[in-house]
């Protein structure tokens, strides 16, 4: 699954994610 949140957010298969939360943080939080 690698591939831009937003575009995941605007398709079809946002339904499915409920209760989630997502750190868009262009990957700071591995350090």
């Amino acid at each position: 699954m690698h591939f831009p949140l937003a575009l995941l957010l605007a398709s079809d298969a946002s339904s499915f994610v409920t209760g989630s939360i997502f750190v868009v943080d262009g990957g700071y939080i591995l350090w």
